[in-house]
């Protein structure tokens, strides 16, 4: 048996332009700094308990707003939102096309990656560090595998330590970009379908052989 990792293109999972027409398409005032998530919605997935932390984060960081992409049923969790008072800070468009992610993903200052179960990979995180964005997660070995030192990690299922590492993310811009940079350089050498196509054709080979 041979373990192969997913791989990401890094020349389209790339750091973007400033999108402002696609922030208004998603009604994301211009003045507002972006935390991305993309994914299931589920509890599992830690859906829940990002949005639960999104007063304490509001509370630090006003000016944030939180773009919350993918199925099913979003329109559950625009109702989680809006019973936590924080509906206007939250844009869930639902599911996005594969094709154009990195747009969307593009306009974050910081991603989260907030999943509860410790046995499933998390294909997010390469796409995320591809993107140059610093990426909040749950301290969990997977999350450590991808992003190593640079990873911003909460203590396992805290909501209010989720919340906190988002804040300090959000209030240190340099310290985010410089983090963002090195997850850019991380995701070319370690997760591009350059390096990982061979690999696959190598085991493809050896069968043959």
């Amino acid at each position: 048996m041979t373990t192969i990792a997913d791989g990401i293109d890094p020349d389209y999972f790339c750091p973007q332009p400033d999108n402002q027409a696609l922030r208004a398409t998603l009604g994301i005032p211009a003045n507002r700094r972006i935390v991305v998530y993309l994914g299931l919605l589920a509890p599992y997935q830690g859906t829940n308990m990002l949005i639960e932390a999104i007063p304490q984060v509001l509370a630090a960081v006003p000016d944030t707003h939180f773009l919350i992409m993918g199925y099913p049923d979003p329109d559950s969790y625009r109702r989680y939102a809006a019973s936590l008072g924080v509906a206007d800070a939250v844009t869930l468009p639902g599911r996005i096309r594969y094709l154009d992610s990195h747009h969307y993903l593009g306009l974050g200052s910081v991603a989260v990656a907030p999943k509860m179960s410790l046995s499933e990979g998390s294909g997010k995180i390469p796409q995320y560090m591809a993107l140059g964005l610093p990426v909040v997660t749950f301290d969990a070995a997977v999350s450590r595998q991808y992003l190593g030192d640079y990873g911003i990690y909460a203590a396992y299922a805290d909501r209010a330590d989720l919340a906190a590492k988002i804040i300090h993310t959000l209030q240190h811009p340099q310290d985010a970009q410089q983090i963002g940079q090195h997850n850019r350089v991380a995701a070319v050498a370690n997760h591009s379908i350059t390096h990982i196509g061979p690999q696959l054709e190598a085991v493809y080979q050896q069968i043959l052989d």
